[in-house]
Formats: structure tokens, C-alpha cells, sequence
């Protein structure tokens, strides 16, 4: 047993070793050895079904070493999952989820509060989210153009309040 333990230990210190000479030499670290598809599979199959509503590849460091994963968000029998799937190894490192969100306040309602603070223009884009490293509140991130300023909004989905307010000129 102890001798599989050092032989694991060893594998991922030459592992990571390698990724982190080939990231030196390459200014990159090399794509993930499981495929996007494999990804959703094994999230998927954790869950036992249900819609998925995001996946995308990242990377964070951690100390000295980057680490390569999927986030894959699902929603399934009135849960919301987060799940984040190790890119090289395919294991799960990270398994969370949250009742299904009901904002009080409606996608529409949220433009609306978000454009008044603006003093009109368009949405350009509209995301609903839950804070997943907070206390999983929901907001709506609202980004919106008026004249020649670009406007970034996030407002609650339960009172309507406007939590954050970034603006900018439009880049061309």
C-alpha cells in the first residue's frame, strides 16, 4: 500500500514537473487531456441527468502550481450544480449545489431598474447568476451602452437593490 501511495506521489510531482518545464519553455501550459465531452460525461453521470447550463475551461494557480479544470454548472430535480472536473485527470474536485433559484424580481424588472440608473439607453447584455462563493444570493449582471459610456449593473434578484455600478468609455 505504501509503496502505490509514493508510486501516485511520484507520477504527479513528474506530472506537474513536466507541465511546469513545457509551460517555461512555451510561455503556455499544454490543453487538457480530457476533451470538453468527457467533461460533461462525468458531470453529468455525478448528477444523474438534468440540463446543463454552462461549461467552460480554466485555469487557477494555486501556490507555485496552475491548475487546469472544467466548470460545469447543471440544473437538475430543483438543484443547481456547480462542478468543477480536473482537466488531466478527470476526477472531481469540487461538487456544490444550491436549490433552483425563483428571483422575486423579473429579467425584465432588472433592465428596467438597471437602464433607469443609467439614465436610459440599451442592454447589450443580460446574466443570471447566484454568488457561489458567498451566501449563494442571486443577482443579474446587466451591461448596458447610453451615448458613448458603457455601463456594467448588477442588481438583486430578490429586492431589486443595486449592488454594484461600473461605468466606462466605449472602446471603438
Amino acid at each position: 500500500m505504501r509503496r502505490a501511495i509514493t508510486f501516485v506521489l511520484i507520477c504527479a510531482v513528474l506530472t506537474f514537473g513536466t507541465m511546469a518545464a513545457f509551460a517555461a519553455q512555451t510561455g503556455s501550459i499544454p490543453p487538457p487531456l480530457i476533451s470538453y465531452e468527457q467533461a460533461l460525461e462525468v458531470a453529468l453521470e455525478r448528477v444523474g441527468g438534468g440540463t446543463v447550463t454552462r461549461v467552460y475551461h480554466d485555469r487557477e494557480r494555486f501556490s507555485d502550481v496552475l491548475l487546469s479544470f472544467y466548470h460545469v454548472e447543471i440544473r437538475h430535480a430543483m438543484r443547481d450544480y456547480d462542478i468543477r472536473i480536473d482537466s488531466d485527470t478527470g476526477e472531481i474536485v469540487r461538487f456544490r449545489y444550491f436549490p433552483q433559484a425563483n428571483p422575486q424580481i423579473s429579467h425584465g424588472r432588472a433592465i428596467a431598474i438597471a437602464l433607469e440608473k443609467v439614465g436610459g439607453g440599451m442592454q447589450t447584455e443580460v446574466d443570471f447568476h447566484r454568488d457561489r462563493n458567498g451566501d449563494g444570493a442571486l443577482f443579474y449582471d446587466i451591461h448596458a451602452r447610453h451615448g458613448t459610456r458603457e455601463y456594467w449593473v448588477r442588481v438583486d434578484a430578490d429586492t431589486g437593490e443595486i449592488t454594484r455600478f461600473l461605468s466606462g468609455d466605449v472602446i471603438q
